[in-house]
């Protein structure tokens, strides 16, 4: 077997274990947000975003086992904090990276079209509902 593995980007995300193995798996969430994991594993993905629909920004998300990098490829977005005192905005074009910090909610609304690289937690990824009577 060769040492180089090529994938599509758009059917898989990346599971880099803290012992340096990396291993594709399926984008649906369903088969790679149970994995086994310690706290320094990641996963490492894309998002082509063309609608809110895209990012989950009807959602807040906070992880709590790290922090998150963000990276937008293209496009633009705005992420909203969910810090003491309300929600503030952070304005994201292409060309940013952009760290969350461990245990903040956060949640991105889509500004133009965008691609977005993640590196993320592979464990502790909490997500609960945006309500409409919050600031963002």
């Amino acid at each position: 077997m060769s040492g180089i593995r090529i994938v599509n980007a758009s059917e898989t995300v990346v599971h880099l274990s803290e012992s340096g193995l990396a291993t594709f798996l399926s984008r649906r969430k369903s088969e790679w947000g149970n994995i086994q994991s310690s706290q320094a594993d990641r996963i490492i993905g894309t998002v082509k975003a063309l609608t809110n629909d895209d990012l989950h920004s009807d959602m807040w998300e906070m992880h709590s086992t790290g922090e998150e990098l963000l990276f937008l490829l293209s496009g633009a977005v705005e992420l909203f904090a969910d810090e003491a005192g309300g929600a503030s905005p952070y304005q994201m074009t292409a060309g940013v990276f952009c760290i969350v910090g461990k245990n903040v909610w956060h949640r991105l609304i889509l500004k133009e079209p965008a691609e977005l690289l993640f590196v993320t937690p592979a464990s502790g990824t909490h997500m609960r509902p945006y309500q409409d009577d919050q600031t963002a």
